[in-house]
């Protein structure tokens, strides 16, 4: 079984296994090809790699398309294990949702921002809520002078 890789560290040791880099996919499209698995592609390389050049890839597509949008990835969760998922809202950023919300949720409470470019995982927008004029503040402040502040989706997490 040969396999091409995209990541070194992960895959370092395995038997008959190509290392690539992932912008220079294209200068191997045979070997792509002829691969049995393409290991660890890049999130844009996956249209070229799964309906392009028919390559198996893994991880799963699924597990990509799943776990690149946190809300997405929420959304599933609360759909095929609830009783795993902790109590989650998402809403849009808008003064009757933050009143909602304020309403619903238990204290204290996660809130975080979705953030559509940039800083995902880096806990930048996360804070724990528990006073109504720090909750209302947060909701209020730009994160960012370049990213607009409405709508923002925001999903409160009760810990």
């Amino acid at each position: 079984m040969h396999c091409a890789s995209f990541d070194i560290f992960r895959t370092l040791g395995f038997p008959d296994t190509t290392v690539l880099k992932p912008d220079q996919f294209l200068r191997h499209k045979e070997l792509l090809r002829d691969a049995d698995w393409v290991l660890f592609p890049e999130y844009w390389q996956l249209n070229t790699l799964v309906h392009g050049l028919k390559c198996r890839v893994f991880p799963s597509i699924a597990s990509y398309r799943i776990g690149h949008d946190k809300v997405e990835m929420t959304r599933v969760f609360q759909a095929i294990a609830p009783e795993h998922t902790p109590w989650t809202l998402i809403t849009a950023n808008g003064p009757q949702e933050r009143e909602q919300i304020w309403q619903d949720m238990a204290l204290p409470f996660v809130l975080e921002f979705n953030r559509l470019f940039g800083n995902q995982g880096l806990g930048q927008g996360t804070d724990l809520q528990d006073a109504i004029l720090a909750y209302l503040h947060q909701c209020n402040e730009p994160r960012n002078p370049e990213e607009p502040m409405m709508p923002d989706p925001v999903w409160p997490v009760a810990v």
